[in-house]
């Protein structure tokens, strides 16, 4: 499960790269056997193309993980800090509080 945590985050790191827009204030990721989760918290609304960003990385680190059935994006809007992490934070903005 190490090497798969490593290899989860490195391939989040690589797939984050240019797509985190100026809405996106943090973002985590959880997975298990069948699936991955990324979750972005934002601030306001997620314009559409912040928002196909992120489902682009997403497919990037699908095809990294062929054993996820499920790569999903979950997306909060208008998210009151502090924001709190479902599996492991990979980019946190700035200013931003999580716990």
């Amino acid at each position: 499960m190490q090497s798969d945590r490593q290899g989860l985050l490195l391939s989040m790191q690589r797939a984050l790269l240019g797509a985190i827009g100026r809405s996106v204030q943090a973002i985590c990721v959880n997975w298990d056997e069948n699936r991955v989760v990324m979750t972005a918290f934002i601030e306001g609304e997620l314009p559409d193309d912040e928002r196909e960003a992120l489902e682009i990385a997403a497919t990037e680190v699908a095809a990294d993980f062929p054993f996820a059935l499920l790569v999903e994006v979950v997306v909060f809007e208008h998210a009151a800090q502090p924001f709190r992490a479902n599996g492991l934070w990979v980019f946190v903005r700035l200013g931003c509080t999580v716990v």
